[in-house]
């Protein structure tokens, strides 16, 4: 979409991509040589021929990257949680600065949640739910469905998001003294269904800001000199 917005159908391109926090440092080479596997790609687009060359790569940790454009402006004690399908990356920072020892990756993303849901559910009603439904409540708080099977979901939902923040104060995390930034798909379940205050929580709401901050970050390193993969 990007090559059809600039009117370009060749190009040489650098990828910008991410990996969990604690997973980066093992699997960064093993990840960028299966990014680089093709040199030259060729696809078909809506009809529309494209040619790209990868020119390199560029790896960053999952969670940073969604908050780097405006790292600078953070004051004070700060935690990153990025909450995805799979994975839950945690990070502290201080002056919007992270610090090193302090990351952390968790497999506690929404596809747990929704497996905890499926089955809770499977057990309590001797019946199946379809995951379309469960996406919605977990998405938007509501469905159009019985306020019975509603309050099962829910409940469930609770007992997650409870999980999240017990998660988070075993590595620190005190809700008065810190702010908490929330990105990823996680970030709805905390804003449905989390029963605390949100007064020192910002969520992060733009789907697209992990895949912004890896550009963002591949920007500065360039601009900066620094060789890429």
């Amino acid at each position: 979409m990007e090559l059809k917005d600039a009117n370009l159908y060749e190009a040489d391109i650098i990828i910008a991509a991410g990996l969990p926090l604690t997973w980066s440092g093992v699997q960064k080479q093993q990840f960028t040589a299966y990014l680089k596997q093709n040199k030259s790609v060729t696809f078909t687009y809506n009809g529309i021929d494209y040619n790209v060359d990868i020119s390199g790569v560029m790896i960053y940790p999952q969670g940073y990257a969604a908050i780097a454009p405006f790292a600078i402006s953070m004051k004070g004690l700060s935690i990153v949680a990025d909450i995805g399908n799979g994975t839950m990356n945690t990070l502290y920072a201080v002056d919007g600065k992270p610090q090193s020892g302090t990351l952390y990756t968790e497999k506690f993303g929404t596809y747990q949640c929704t497996l905890a849901i499926r089955e809770t559910f499977m057990r309590q009603t001797q019946r199946e739910l379809n995951d379309y439904i469960i996406d919605s409540v977990l998405r938007d708080g509501k469905a159009d469905i019985p306020e019975t099977d509603l309050q099962l979901i829910t409940a469930v939902a609770e007992e997650y998001v409870e999980g999240i923040f017990r998660r988070l104060r075993e590595h620190g995390y005190d809700v008065n003294t810190m702010r908490l930034f929330v990105t990823g798909g996680g970030g709805c379940l905390i804003e449905h269904f989390y029963k605390g205050d949100t007064k020192n929580i910002v969520f992060v709401e733009d789907i697209c800001a992990a895949a912004k901050g890896y550009e963002y970050l591949a920007e500065k390193q360039l601009m900066a000199g620094k060789s890429y993969e």
